[in-house]
């Protein structure tokens, strides 16, 4: 006899003809264990809701109309209850990327690669129901999640590790909610501008950080003082603090297209024509640059955000006062050997001091996710071995291309159980957690980071509700590969 999962549900005497409590034991077969699973953790209350009765007079009478069994009938609904709640998502090439954020404001103050467009998390926020009140962002990167929830009047707690990135996020949050004190102050961002001479900058003084910079090729010399000049005018000034930090943000925004460097996918030096790019008038771009951030702003002028905060630098660490807080989560975390999420900006670190030295960049892998080749080393923590890899660590331990291979591989999934279980934490019962992810792959051996998703997922306690293909990829070999959509319920 196959098992049998049960759930109560109580109908209060005062709704019923016969002034009794009156209860239905609903039976959940094996099959059905996944909708169990949301259904267990609801009050009696809340079923009623969603069969849309009060009554067991009303619910019996439905039972009756369409000829089914009592069980039956409940499950049925339940069922086309909680289908209902799937995301539908308006999919196309560019789901899930950062393409639609470049020409959308605000959105693309920043070049953010890793991350996606406003557009695709609206979607998703758009078919949530209810509406929730408090979002958390794990992995905040550029604050697309955080902006869009904030504009739509939702709440927003975030953990993002890299500074740079942390201090882009906050600046564009604060750049909305103060867009009109900033705007009134726009004669005196145009008197600073406009006093930024062009010069040939020779008084500019570099440290050993600067000619370090120079030294490894990563700024021409004419460029690099450039930043320095307008750096030091920036943080003499007396504008306010929020109009300063937009004006890092510009400068942090131009730093890489100034540089030697490029970044396509990963941060590497720039080819022959790349260099065409670079514009020797760095003020000038710097000029133009915040001119259009300052414009953007004139959308969010005397709008109402709500509020947004960092909750922890890094998402394996939240402190418990945050639990069973939030109301969904929506995030896309950084995949197995994917970009590098440190490298990547190391330029934009050093010029706006972030860190003193390219050394430094080794603290925050080494606190991170460890999610490439570079972050595999003896001072990370041992991971806990899932037993759902073992076949996979298996063929890339006979596949012998590279010993730090299954040790990344190992780490990656055990850091994010860790954020998985956290997220479990901070959600409250029966809400929503969207992740968006891809698949990879080590020379011959495939790594379904989806479907090691949803084990994690389940074993943690997490009900899959849907998984929706986003695009489709390919490998370096030309593998195909996919970028999923994940969604899940606690």
């Amino acid at each position: 006899m196959s098992k049998q999962y049960l759930k109560s549900i109580s109908f209060p005497k005062v709704f019923n003809d016969e002034n009794k409590t009156k209860t239905i034991k609903l039976a959940f077969n094996e099959n059905e264990f996944d909708l169990y699973k949301m259904v267990k953790i609801l009050s009696s209350e809340e079923i009623r809701e969603i069969l849309k009765v009060s009554s067991y007079d009303e619910i019996e009478e439905g039972a009756n109309k369409e000829n089914r069994k009592l069980n039956n009938y409940c499950i049925t609904k339940l069922k086309e209850y909680f289908r209902s709640k799937r995301i539908n998502l308006k999919t196309n090439s560019k789901t899930g990327t950062f393409a639609n954020n470049k020409q959308q404001e605000i959105f693309g103050w920043y070049p953010y690669l890793e991350g996606y467009s406003y557009d695709f998390i609206q979607d998703i926020i758009n078919q949530i129901s209810p509406k929730p009140k408090k979002i958390f962002e794990p992995f905040s990167g550029s604050g697309t999640t955080v902006i869009v929830s904030a504009l739509d009047g939702i709440e927003v707690g975030y953990s993002e590790i890299n500074p740079l990135m942390q201090f882009i996020c906050k600046t564009k949050f604060e750049a909305i909610k103060y867009a009109s004190e900033i705007l009134g102050d726009k004669i005196k961002i145009d008197s600073f501008l406009k006093k930024l001479p062009i010069t040939n900058f020779n008084n500019v003084k570099l440290t050993n950080k600067h000619n370090y910079m120079i030294e490894k090729g990563y700024f021409d010399h004419k460029i690099l003082v450039q930043f320095i000049y307008l750096l030091q005018k920036i943080r003499a000034s007396h504008l306010s603090h929020n109009i300063k930090d937009i004006l890092l943000v510009a400068i942090a925004s131009i730093t890489v297209k100034e540089s030697n460097m490029i970044r396509r996918a990963d941060l590497r030096k720039k080819k022959n024509n790349e260099f065409k790019e670079i514009e020797e008038d760095v003020v000038s771009l710097f000029q133009r640059t915040v001119e259009k951030f300052i414009n953007d702003l004139l959308l969010f002028e005397n709008l109402t955000v709500s509020n947004s905060r960092l909750v922890s630098n890094n998402a394996k660490v939240v402190n418990e006062n945050e639990f069973n807080t939030y109301d969904a989560i929506i995030t896309s975390p950084p995949y197995i050997n994917g970009t590098n999420y440190f490298r990547n900006t190391k330029l934009e670190l050093l010029v706006l001091d972030f860190i003193d030295k390219e050394e430094d960049l080794a603290k925050y892998r080494d606190e991170s996710i460890t999610a490439g080749i570079n972050n595999v080393s003896s001072r990370i923590p041992k991971p806990e071995i899932l037993s759902y890899l073992s076949s996979i660590i298996k063929e890339l331990e006979e596949d012998n291309y590279d010993s730090r291979i299954p040790k990344l591989v190992k780490s990656y999934f055990s850091d994010m159980k860790i954020v998985f279980n956290n997220s479990y934490k901070l959600l409250k019962d029966n809400a929503d957690c969207f992740i968006d992810i891809g698949d990879s792959k080590f020379k011959n051996t495939h790594i379904p980071a989806d479907r090691i998703y949803e084990e994690i997922a389940k074993e943690i306690g997490f009900t899959l509700v849907d998984k929706i293909v986003l695009r489709s990829r390919f490998s370096k070999d030309g593998t195909p590969l996919k970028q999923y959509l994940l969604h899940f319920r606690k």
